[in-house]
């Protein structure tokens, strides 16, 4: 059984990469130090302030997926998928197969590569 922290971590990284976004974008529009996003996606939340609801629905919002699915409640709705593999660049789909070799992709995310 996978830890849901992990799985969030995993998630919220795996979407970063997707996108595009430098970790400082990130905390920048989530109003945190840089180090925040980094353990949020090392899933080291001991060690930094609990991810509170609002700044999951912030990442929710930044990332167009529910926080359901950030929090590994439910797959990707065909809605989100669908806004996802429209959001995927080019320079995205090889940092995600770059990721998915290292098996440090999410599986519920590594559907978009196909």
């Amino acid at each position: 059984m996978v830890n849901p922290v992990n799985e969030l971590g995993l998630r919220l990284y795996t979407l970063r990469v997707l996108y595009g976004f430098p970790q400082v974008y990130v905390a920048t529009a989530l109003g945190v130090a840089t180090a925040t996003i980094s353990r949020y996606e090392s899933s080291d939340l001991l060690r930094s302030r609990k991810l509170s609801n609002g700044k999951l629905c912030l990442l929710s919002e930044l990332y167009g997926v529910s926080t359901d699915f950030l929090l590994g409640r439910v797959p990707l709705s065909a809605t989100e998928r669908a806004h996802l593999r429209a959001s995927l660049s080019p320079e995205g789909a090889q940092r995600l197969r770059a990721a998915a070799s290292r098996q440090s992709l999410d599986a519920g995310l590594s559907e978009l590569l196909a």
